[in-house]
């Protein structure tokens, strides 16, 4: 299981780190890690999802942290590995940068948008 959860985040770093778009056609790679049942989560989630459908350049990748200890491992590790503070969720990460809770889309929504 370490082995996986590993390997999970050597492809989640490369994908942060190199899935930068270089050409017009690639897609930025975001990854939103989410509680089922936090309000906040629920809103970081309808706005990333609306995010995808009006944009082509987006892939958008949920973990579910509260239910799914691999998830929360991997959160934790990601965390560890850029210095960002996953104490508390949603926190999204869009390549390199990241962005913790979520106000509403005119503040936290402008900040992930900047990041892209």
């Amino acid at each position: 299981m370490r082995k996986r959860i590993f390997i999970i985040l050597i492809i989640f770093i490369t994908g942060i780190f190199y899935g930068t778009s270089v050409l017009a056609q690639e897609k930025v790679n975001i990854y939103s890690f989410y509680g089922q049942g936090c309000p906040h989560c629920g809103k970081a989630a309808y706005f990333l999802d609306k995010l995808e459908q009006e944009r082509d350049d987006v892939n958008i990748f949920h973990y579910e942290i509260y239910h799914n200890s691999d998830n929360a491992n991997l959160l934790q590790k990601v965390g560890q590995a850029l210095g960002a503070d996953v104490r508390g969720v949603p926190v999204t990460f869009i390549q390199d940068e990241y962005v913790g809770g979520f106000l509403n889309e005119e503040v936290t929504g402008q900040q992930i948008i900047a990041s892209i």
